[in-house]
């Protein structure tokens, strides 16, 4: 009996996983789209997602993180385009543009923003322009701080814990903060030799 429940539960689970990655790749393809007919170019510039939709886990209504990495010393007439389309198609959007040096500055001010940028992943343009940032700032950045980083999740994880906010009647999980999924994932991805993995054309 219990094998049973185990063998059904895993299945609706592993559905809904499906539905849920089904949802990403779909505004991947919008976001490609959009990318591609405001004639952006790819050679020096790329999105990339971050966060849950990084993880190909983008829930519906949930925002969707981008980062529109661009090499030039002001973002292109194209990629401003794009920002405005994006917004104008209705998406909660949380869109963020930005250079290799900008993001060098960004990394180590706000836990949030470091770890969305260790569960990034390339969605269109330029991969050269992404293992530039994942192999010289991101990967060697967690590398460096891995113990620091893994003791201020702990933290802030304690501290969401034991708050006196919370309480111990909560009849439902809070889900959207993932407190389990993100101690793990702090230990898994700093304790590998890189957080992210390079995209190869």
């Amino acid at each position: 009996m219990k094998a049973a429940i185990k063998f059904f539960a895993t299945k609706i689970i592993c559905r809904r996983f499906q539905k849920i990655h089904s949802y990403t790749e779909a505004i991947d393809d919008i976001l490609g789209s959009i990318y591609t007919a405001t004639g952006c170019n790819a050679h020096d510039s790329c999105i990339i997602a971050l966060g849950g939709y990084g993880r190909n886990e983008l829930c519906p209504y949930s925002d969707i993180d981008i980062l529109i990495l661009h090499d030039g010393q002001k973002p292109s007439p194209e990629i401003e385009s794009a920002v405005r389309s994006f917004w104008d198609i209705g998406l909660a959007m949380g869109c963020v543009v930005r250079t290799i040096d900008e993001c060098i500055h960004i990394l180590g001010q706000d836990i949030v923003t470091d770890c969305s940028f260790m569960e990034c992943r390339l969605l269109t343009g330029s991969a050269d322009l992404y293992n530039r940032l994942t192999g010289d700032v991101i990967n060697p950045y967690f590398t460096k701080k891995a113990s620091f980083f893994i003791r201020e999740m702990r933290r802030i994880l304690h501290n969401e814990l034991y708050s006196p906010v919370t309480t111990l009647y909560h009849v439902e999980p809070d889900i959207k903060k993932r407190r389990l999924h993100s101690s793990r994932l702090s230990q898994a991805c700093v304790g590998r030799k890189n957080a992210c993995r390079p995209c190869i054309n």
